[in-house]
């Protein structure tokens, strides 16, 4: 895992997103910030956070794509079956993590729609 994966993995996984939804109750988490150091707050962890880490997530996840099947083209193996075994298992950890952790994963997700790739 490199710098900027690990980055990537801090800034989701370490609550800089998620906090308010963790920390709050879910009515509480949804419904907008009406004092200005809230508000301030919200645009702050939006601008610079959940935006970035989002991107930079979605990005890894892409170019992991070629990386995984660079060896696969090279062997001339078929790359789905490897493929579809690293959905599985990203899809298997983000079920595990938004039924024990946290409802909001993004994992599934990415399992889910690297089924179209």
């Amino acid at each position: 895992m490199n710098l900027i994966q690990l980055l990537a993995m801090i800034g989701i996984y370490a609550c800089v997103v998620n906090v308010v939804f963790i920390a709050l109750p879910t009515e509480a988490a949804r419904s907008r910030a009406t004092e200005l150091h809230d508000q301030v707050a919200a645009f702050i962890v939006g601008t610079l956070f959940q935006a970035k880490f989002f991107l930079l997530f979605s990005c890894l996840i892409g170019r992991g794509i070629p990386i995984q099947s660079g060896p696969h083209a090279a062997a001339d193996r078929p790359f789905a079956r490897q493929y579809g075994r690293h959905l599985a298992g990203l899809a298997a950890i983000g079920v595990l993590h938004g039924a024990s952790i946290f409802t909001g994963n993004i994992l599934l997700i990415y399992a889910l729609l690297g089924l179209i790739i």
